[in-house]
């Protein structure tokens, strides 16, 4: 379906932000910047998003819409009900992490800013929840909840799914180049490497092979 006059707005300020704070930073981007560089009113920003956290938020709101997509066209998920197969979960997870890394510096970005400034650690903390929920809304993964969350209180499978799940995943996307450049590996071996890692570990929660 066409975008409306107003979402094509909406969508090329937030393509102006991403670029702008991937160049220079979140605090050396303002919103007269954004508004500059997308050519539109300053108001209209303010009519779209409520400050700039709302625009970081917003723009992880898109990647995740983006990768949504991106794998709806790309792999045939089982039928609603069914579990999704341990060979079937770590290509899903490659085909997320290859997706991320095209939008790599604005999630450096987030990471980066969030461990410098309280106020961007609760963006962060936004997007995460956003993420986290998008992901157990699947029908696919509600019949596979992790083991771990029986008899936890909510708070629990939060931290559960933000440490062993989120910030490894992101982690990896926004330091996978700096980290091949430092021992000298291969970027794909590394990857393998780490898709090994992610399903022992967050993903075994996820899935019971003899469920």
């Amino acid at each position: 379906m066409p975008r409306t006059g107003g979402e094509q707005t909406r969508k090329k300020i937030l393509d102006t932000a991403e670029e702008l704070f991937a160049q220079k930073g979140f605090d050396g981007t303002s919103v007269d910047r954004i508004a500059s560089h997308a050519g539109v009113n300053k108001a209209l920003i303010y009519y779209h998003f409520k400050n700039k956290n709302d625009l970081i938020v917003s723009l992880f709101e898109s990647i995740v819409d983006d990768l949504d997509e991106h794998l709806t066209q790309e792999l045939a998920l089982p039928p609603t009900g069914g579990v999704i197969p341990p060979e079937m979960v770590r290509e899903k997870v490659r085909r997320e992490i290859e997706f991320l890394e095209g939008r790599r510096r604005i999630i450096a970005l987030a990471l980066a800013e969030a461990l410098r400034q309280k106020g961007l650690g609760h963006a962060l903390f936004q997007c995460a929840e956003m993420v986290m929920e998008h992901e157990l809304r699947q029908p696919q993964l509600k019949a596979a909840a992790p083991d771990s969350a029986v008899g936890q209180t909510a708070q629990g499978t939060r931290a559960f799914e933000f440490f062993t799940g989120f910030i490894p995943a992101v982690t990896f996307v926004a330091m996978r180049d700096q980290w091949c450049e430092y021992f000298g590996c291969d970027r794909d071996r590394l990857l393998d490497d780490f898709l090994d890692a992610f399903m022992r570990t967050h993903m075994a929660a996820h899935h019971n092979p003899n469920g």
